[in-house]
């Protein structure tokens, strides 16, 4: 069964957390159809057929980078900042949990081993481009 959070401070969401794995039927979104970028589960029985298709180019104009993150193996700790780059909340994410990171910054530290799979919007510039260290 998935457990939803959504992390808000002073009325922005930080990140949408998503515990373990959906169970409805069929597809389920979990972001408003306004973020940049967008998860979902997706549930299907025994034999069904995606029709095949392609996704066509569009221009789009994207002011906030995304990212999402799902541990598939150990444990790690995330801490979410406000506005004022000062951690504001953390939680553990373990296998199965997924989290988008939204607005703020981010940070985390493996307390197991882990295995984290991620997808950011592209192309990815490098470290030195791509992240505003906050300490």
């Amino acid at each position: 069964m998935e457990d939803i959070e959504k992390i808000v401070y002073k009325d922005k969401v930080l990140a949408i957390i998503v515990r373990g794995f959906n169970s409805k039927d069929g597809v389920t979104f979990f972001t408003p159809e306004d973020y940049s970028m967008q998860i979902g589960m997706l549930n299907r029985d025994l034999g069904f057929v995606s029709r095949p298709h392609t996704h066509p180019k569009l221009n789009k104009n994207i002011k906030d980078v995304m990212e999402t993150v799902t541990v598939l193996g150990g444990k790690i700790k995330v801490k979410f900042y406000g506005d004022e780059l000062s951690a504001v909340k953390e939680v553990i994410l373990k296998p199965h949990d997924s989290a988008l990171f939204i607005y703020g910054g981010h940070g985390y530290e493996v307390i197991e081993k882990c295995k984290v799979f991620t997808v950011k919007q592209g192309p990815y510039p490098g470290p030195n481009i791509a992240k505003n260290y906050i300490n």
